[in-house]
């Protein structure tokens, strides 16, 4: 039985943050690495390793991905909508939080701290092509599910309060497009992901992908050729791989984004495991989320009640 539009939104906001806490232990770690502290790939929601950048946390807990996706799917539903100074306020209010055990992202905080000096939004954020406002631009394909021109919109001028460089600002745009599509049940062409973004350097990521997907290569050669750093289009390209090639398999999915590491590589596992669980949420609806994971997630009551008012 296909899943329910409300379906559809609360398994992509737990899906993103399911993804996000399986992939945090091994963020920004090498294959190498992960076999040394874990003893392989991860599988489940595990406590990360003391040498790991997230290593005050807790297995379960997401990191700054979520949180950002929150902020923002609370600051649309507050305005119906998306508006600057709300979304200001959301991200400022994040920031003063201080809670660096999340590993928060250096541009997305820039960003935040030029908003605080009254920096007009579309001139604060940094000129740097980090994946910080590609996953959250999660809600922004949720709340515009019916108008995906406005979802993509909205995505990139969202981006241009932390992220201003124009490989973030297409990253956010095709999210955002990719998951308004899923919500209505269809996978979006690569060719109208190419149309969107306007950067060669975006357009150049999704034919990787494509000759990634066309010649069915498995999760290692995506990474070789996709690559799996915290640069928007490698998190965004790397993402849009995994999940194509596991569209009805929520699991093994997302544990594929966890373990998106390589040799010698570091990978930014929990923005990828983020994006797939959220794509792939989206999609397959709560129904698919193994139960396992729905039932300790932090902050579940919270994430399902973040989707069912963006609903």
């Amino acid at each position: 039985m296909a899943a329910t539009l409300v379906e559809k939104f609360t398994g992509c906001i737990l899906g993103a943050a399911i993804g996000d806490a399986l992939g945090m232990p091994n963020e920004d770690l090498t294959l190498e690495e992960r076999d040394l502290y874990y003893g392989g790939e991860i599988r489940d929601f595990v406590d990360p390793h003391k040498n790991t950048p997230c290593r005050f946390l807790k297995a379960g807990q997401y990191t700054d991905d979520t949180q950002l996706m929150l902020a923002t799917s609370e600051a649309l539903i507050e305005s119906k909508g998306f508006d600057p100074d709300s979304m200001k306020r959301k991200l400022i209010q994040w920031l003063d939080m201080k809670d660096e055990s999340r590993y928060r992202g250096e541009a997305t905080k820039q960003g935040i701290e030029n908003l605080k000096k009254g920096i007009p939004w579309q001139e604060a954020g940094i000129d740097k092509a980090g994946c910080g406002s590609a996953t959250r631009a999660i809600p922004f394909g949720l709340y515009y599910y019916s108008n995906i021109d406005e979802a993509i919109k909205y995505a990139r001028l969202s981006s241009c309060g932390t992220h201003k460089n124009n490989i973030a600002k297409d990253s956010a745009a095709c999210v955002a497009a990719v998951i308004s599509n899923l919500t209505k049940g269809r996978i979006v062409q690569l060719d109208y992901l190419k149309q969107i973004s306007e950067t060669i350097e975006v357009k150049n990521k999704l034919d990787d992908v494509e000759r990634c997907l066309s010649n069915s290569r498995n999760i290692e050669q995506g990474i070789e050729e996709i690559g799996n750093s915290s640069i928007a289009h490698e998190v965004v390209g790397l993402a849009l791989f995994i999940f194509w090639s596991n569209t009805s398999d929520f699991e093994s999915a997302v544990r594929a984004g966890a373990n998106a590491v390589a040799k010698g590589k570091k990978g930014d596992t929990d923005s990828i495991a983020c994006l797939v669980g959220a794509m792939s949420g989206a999609y397959n609806g709560i129904g698919a989320i193994p139960k396992k994971w729905l039932n300790r997630i932090e902050n579940r009551k919270t994430l399902i009640k973040v989707a069912e008012k963006l609903f």
